[in-house]
């Protein structure tokens, strides 16, 4: 009882963080300037239609399907197209190809921009990927047909008050593996790179 009101009188808090009689636990501070940052680099969404003259064919061949993917600096995009086509061509790496009345499958899109600032930039484009196709013929097996695709084309853009752009873009480009030419079309839209902090 002594030491504690000496303890008390010299002080002048008999349970202070110093007091021998009371232990208390150390409470952890929250640092409130942390913050989490989180970049979203500019996405684009498009439709791209396509028609291909394949040599082994005695007709073209049409594709279409939607576009997304992300750019991963100004110059470079890389994204996933889904294709639908009609009639699909034999497949070059088979023998025999039975016959589809039609085909879907993903493709990958590597596009590099020359001008990606301008509202007109020229660009190339590498695409590879698959579709498959069940065969009219209910007795015969599955088609799966290999896509790769280069291509050469113009992109016009016009910038939104947002900092998107609304694109059009003709290409010219060839499919080595059904020797077949091609041309399309797509049109689309890229939004703004953001940047948001929570």
């Amino acid at each position: 009882m002594i030491l504690f009101l000496t303890h008390l009188l010299t002080t002048g808090d008999a349970f202070s963080n110093e007091s021998p009689w009371l232990n208390k636990p150390e409470v952890p501070t929250l640092n409130t300037n942390t913050e989490t940052i989180e970049h979203t680099p500019p996405v684009y969404w498009a439709t791209k239609a396509a028609v291909a003259v394949p040599a082994n064919a005695s007709e073209d061949v049409m594709t279409i399907g939607p576009a997304m993917g992300i750019f991963m600096d100004k110059n470079n995009a890389m994204g996933m197209r889904i294709i639908y086509m009609d009639s699909p061509p034999e497949n070059p790496l088979a023998e025999y190809t039975p016959k589809v009345s039609m085909a879907w499958g993903p493709v990958v899109d590597w596009q590099y921009l020359f001008q990606p600032n301008s509202g007109f930039s020229f660009y190339t484009q590498a695409s590879v990927g698959f579709v498959y196709g069940e065969p009219d013929n209910a007795n015969e097996n599955n088609v799966v047909l290999p896509i790769i695709e280069g291509g050469f084309g113009a992109r016009l853009s016009r910038r939104t008050s947002k900092g998107g752009r609304f694109f059009f873009s003709p290409e010219l480009g060839f499919v080595p593996g059904a020797v077949a030419p091609y041309m399309s079309a797509s049109f689309g839209y890229i939004a703004p790179a953001r940047t948001e902090r929570y």
